[in-house]
């Protein structure tokens, strides 16, 4: 073919089908993200609202944020609930992306309706996202609804007021759960704070008399045992949320395989768990209900 002839199919192609072939790939990312939002915001199976009564199994119900809820992370509610040893407990996942202590004051209804034997409660992981930068308490106090600024002292009274709730209106055993760590740098910023809000959690679970689940303490231990050192900082992975939920379920990768290609060891992205750091949180629930279970026998023998 003649070049001039090869020049005007050049123009032909400009013209016509790279618009073409760009609205295809513009559709397709469109397409992609909603299927991703959709994934990533599906309300958990066996949740407050659609729990159906007469199993005559005893009630767990797991309060938390997106790491309870398991959408982009390993869903420790599901895998209690899978285990042949825990089959007289119905586990009941009171998750939900994003939430604050405040905002999980907000939706205990329908939990109090379940009256549970049981409940858990795993919060501060967004509070200390929005304590560590101007740009992100702004974007809490506007996608959440907060009426006040995210603090560590906020943190505590909302956590007193959900317990003096619960143990108000609920006969359940508590446990309050230590918030996990914030990346995987012991000295970074954000596991400071890790260890100040856990700190605080145990202050109210103490004040309040009821279990204390050391999560952030564990994985401490554990990075420490094995000297590992974080190949990233929690700020400049904060990107990863979006890049790990296209690879979860657009690519198919599980939260492992997603941890081993980043170089974690407990979290895909730095924030929520993979299936070593989710079971970090089953062990500790596990010797929860063990110990609670263990002290009623001995109760009832000696009545």
């Amino acid at each position: 073919m003649a070049p001039e002839a090869l020049y005007f199919v050049q123009i032909f192609m400009d013209l016509y089908f790279l618009p073409i072939i760009t609205a295809v790939f513009a559709l397709l990312a469109v397409v992609l993200t909603f299927y991703v939002k959709k994934k990533v915001n599906a309300l958990p199976d066996v949740r407050p609202g659609n729990y159906t009564f007469g199993s005559g199994k005893k009630r767990i119900v797991c309060i938390g944020d997106s790491i309870t809820q398991g959408t982009r992370s390993f869903n420790y509610v599901q895998h209690l609930s899978t285990k042949p040893h825990n089959r007289d407990f119905d586990f009941i996942n009171a998750g939900l992306g994003n939430d604050l202590a405040w905002n999980v004051l907000q939706r205990l209804d329908p939990i109090i309706k379940l009256q549970p034997d049981f409940i858990t409660i795993l919060v501060g992981s967004y509070e200390i996202d929005a304590f560590l930068s101007k740009k992100n308490e702004k974007r809490y106090k506007k996608s959440n609804n907060l009426p006040y600024t995210p603090s560590p002292d906020w943190f505590r009274e909302n956590l007193g007021f959900i317990i003096q709730r619960l143990q108000a209106e609920t006969t359940a055993h508590l446990a309050l759960i230590s918030p996990p760590m914030v990346g995987e740098d012991l000295e970074e910023e954000s596991n400071h704070w890790s260890a100040e809000y856990s700190a605080i959690t145990k202050k109210v679970a103490d004040e309040y008399g009821i279990s204390y689940l050391p999560l952030n303490e564990r994985e401490r231990e554990l990075l420490q045992s094995l000297n590992h050192i974080s190949t990233c900082s929690y700020k400049k992975g904060s990107r990863l949320f979006r890049r790990t939920a296209f690879k979860r379920y657009v690519l198919g990768k599980s939260w492992d395989d997603i941890s081993q290609k980043n170089g974690f060891l407990l979290t895909p992205d730095l924030l929520h768990k993979n299936s070593k750091g989710g079971k970090i949180i089953v062990h500790l629930i596990e010797r929860f209900l063990s110990r609670v279970e263990d002290n009623v026998e001995v109760l009832e023998t000696k009545a």
